[in-house]
């Protein structure tokens, strides 16, 4: 299992937790008050404004040194027929032979610099799994790491960030 001493609170954690985000960035520009008829929203899909349509999935990545996977919880801009698609087939078992779909990013990841708006495809998974979402080559950091792996310095600024609620760059 994957383990490392933090160095924002000096304790051992042992290992991956999963972050996310609950809602597409979009979703936020809507005033609160407007939300209940501007926008549809689930764990998975999110429509704002009858325009913008957005998929939740999985951005992974290999750990280094580690069989372990960390896994951040995407929002995803699709074309409104490929979000049909996937509200279509929510709840379906077998669902892997679908797609893949394009899509962009949607949401900042921290300790990269600006992630909205990297080209990714969509894979749908079987069985209720969130689909895996792959970045398309780029020279973006995000990119390599992906194929790569995350090194205990970029772990270490992620739980910084969804754990102790800072961020440095």
């Amino acid at each position: 299992m994957y383990r490392f001493k933090c160095t924002s609170c000096d304790k051992w954690h042992e290992g991956i937790p999963g972050w996310g985000w609950n809602f597409p960035p979009a979703y936020f520009l809507v005033p609160e008050a407007e939300r209940g008829s501007r926008c549809f929203l689930t764990q998975d899909l999110c429509v704002v404004d009858d325009s913008a349509f957005y998929v939740c999935g999985c951005l992974e990545f290999p750990v280094v040194g580690s069989s372990e996977t960390l896994s951040l919880r995407v929002w995803l801009f699709v074309s409104k027929s490929d979000f049909l698609t996937f509200q279509d087939l929510i709840g379906v078992p077998k669902r892997a032979d679908k797609g893949p779909f394009p899509g962009i990013l949607s949401v900042p990841i921290p300790s990269y610099p600006e992630t909205m708006g990297l080209a990714v495809s969509i894979r749908i998974r079987d069985d209720g799994v969130r689909p895996h979402v792959a970045l398309a080559p780029t020279d973006h950091p995000i990119y390599a790491e992906q194929l790569k792996g995350l090194g205990a310095d970029r772990i270490q600024a992620l739980y910084d960030y969804f754990e102790h609620g800072r961020f440095e760059n």
